[in-house]
């Protein structure tokens, strides 16, 4: 699901500034590591390396080889309510796309 957008369903704007604010924040390492995704040696060997270059996990596990760009889009979409939407589903509206020059169609 490389090619995939998050449409969010539900949302409150209370529950949007909470999450932009990193009140209840959630902790993604800890859900992929409940949920077997990744081991909690693999957890921790990316906490290490993040405490010291102050980077996103995600991208840590990432770059490790130890999750895909699929695991993080559907924890994340499953985390913050989002529905995951791969492109090639979405039609967009022809009307649009009239108005919309090429390049930024």
């Amino acid at each position: 699901m490389a090619n995939s957008t998050v449409l969010k369903s539900g949302s409150s704007l209370k529950s949007t500034i909470k999450d932009q604010s990193g009140a209840g924040k959630v902790k993604i390492g800890e859900i992929l590591s409940k949920e077997g995704q990744i081991t909690s040696i693999m957890l921790n060997e990316a906490l290490a390396i993040q405490k010291k270059t102050n980077e996103r996990l995600s991208s840590i596990l990432l770059q490790k080889g130890y999750i895909d760009p699929d695991t993080i889009v559907n924890v994340l979409g499953r985390i913050y309510n989002y529905k995951i939407v791969g492109f090639s589903e979405i039609k967009p509206d022809p009307q649009a796309l009239k108005i919309l020059p090429y390049d930024q169609a």
